[in-house]
């Protein structure tokens, strides 16, 4: 077997070749290999259940799916009976993902007296090699302030019995960051 692709996080594309089927082989020299079975290995995965959609590469339709473990970290799929070429495109289908948050809130005032606004900016970055999914921002009102109706901006939430605000963020892919901000006014 020859396997070419990539490898990112915990997803893994793969073209997996019978490496008897060469253009030499087949067509200038009319020989079509024998089928040939084994075992591909990649390190690096994160111990859990990951999803193998096996692909025919001439058509490009999907021919199956498996759930498949890692464990001690390395993926191993079977390839059994290959005469051509297949694809499998592999995903974490339950596995733990690794995100990595870092928070930075910062205000706009060191000091603020009653009646004015204050705002804090909310920085998150993923240092993690794996995209945060649904990551919710939870921020407290500090005591002796009112939350300012509407400052959470888009996706932000007030709920006055938590005294908080929460945001849902979808998605934080390895590497990126945002901001949210809120405002509120000093008691």
């Amino acid at each position: 077997l020859r396997v070419l692709g990539q490898k990112q996080g915990n997803s893994a594309y793969l073209w997996i070749q019978n490496s008897g089927n060469t253009w030499a082989n087949v067509v200038k020299s009319g020989v079509k290999p024998g089928a040939v079975s084994g075992t591909v290995s990649i390190s690096g995965f994160v111990n859990g259940s990951y999803t193998v959609d096996w692909y025919n590469t001439v058509s490009g339709s999907k021919i199956s799916s498996e759930t498949v473990s890692v464990s001690n970290g390395k993926l191993q799929l079977g390839v059994s009976s290959l005469s051509t070429d297949i694809a499998a495109v592999v995903g974490a289908g339950g596995a733990v993902l690794h995100p990595d948050i870092s928070l930075n809130i910062a205000s706009n005032k060191s000091k603020a007296s009653p009646g004015e606004v204050v705002t804090y900016t909310i920085t998150f970055t993923n240092k993690g090699e794996d995209a945060a999914l649904n990551m919710q921002l939870h921020f407290p009102v500090p005591s002796n302030t009112s939350y300012v109706n509407g400052s959470a901006g888009t996706g932000g939430s007030y709920s006055a019995s938590d005294g908080a605000v929460v945001w849902t963020v979808p998605s934080v892919a390895a590497g990126a960051s945002g901001q949210r901000t809120v405002q509120v006014t000093v008691n």
